[in-house]
């Protein structure tokens, strides 16, 4: 706001009247708060008689485009607080409301019990602190489901957890039988004797591949 002038009530009116079809707009919505703030504040809006309060908010109108609506709300948070502020932004409690030494428990929790289900896991860490006063699960004990599989997904669980996370990759065949090629060449039989695949810290891991091959006459 460029407007940094102190009018009377009189002067107020007249400038108000002078500017009778123009508009303004501040540059952000920070900048209108603080500038609300010190008008409020310079006038004493709070000490005025109701004519003249209607004069001030009509100044504040008038060079931040606001309605009467949120002009009321900041008007009612001045009075309550003295200040007229933006609410600043809160993410989720997630990452200060538990610790590193919070992460290092579930993944020594989940490394003693070959990391289980969700909530088997929460089941554990509420007995740990509930039933055998374990201190350093009075955060997770009030975990939820949820935010056991964040925790696990953060790097210093992957640092601490030795678990195996298995998956299940698609089924193999064994002993497919495939049709003889247009050019003659011999059919084949491919066994395929073992494949997994597991999550190893985040890492995918392959084991190796074991692929027999077998001739029509049913040698190896």
């Amino acid at each position: 706001m460029h407007d940094t002038r102190t009018y009377t009530i009189s002067e107020l009116t007249v400038l108000l009247a002078g500017l009778e079809g123009v508009s303004f707009k501040p540059e952000s919505k920070a900048e209108a708060y603080d500038w609300i703030e010190e008008q409020l504040s310079k006038y004493k809006y709070d000490r005025l008689r109701k004519p003249d309060k209607g004069v001030v908010r009509a100044y504040l109108r008038k060079y931040t485009s606001y309605s009467e609506p949120q002009l009321t709300n900041l008007i009612a948070k001045w009075r309550a607080t003295r200040h007229v502020k933006l609410a600043s932004y809160r993410r989720h409690a997630f990452a200060s409301r538990y610790t590193r030494e919070d992460i290092l428990s579930l993944a020594k929790t989940d490394s003693a019990h070959k990391l289980l289900s969700g909530q088997a896991t929460k089941h554990i860490l509420e007995r740990a602190y509930n039933v055998f006063g374990q201190q350093e699960y009075v955060r997770l004990k009030d975990i939820s489901v949820a935010h056991i599989y964040n925790l696990r997904k953060t790097f210093a669980y992957r640092e601490h957890a030795q678990v195996y996370i298995h998956t299940h990759g698609p089924k193999n065949t064994l002993g497919e039988r495939r049709k003889p090629e247009p050019n003659g060449s011999p059919a084949t039989c491919a066994s395929i004797l073992s494949t997994k695949v597991i999550q190893q810290m985040g890492r995918r891991v392959f084991t190796t591949l074991i692929l027999w091959m077998r001739s029509p006459n049913g040698s190896w």
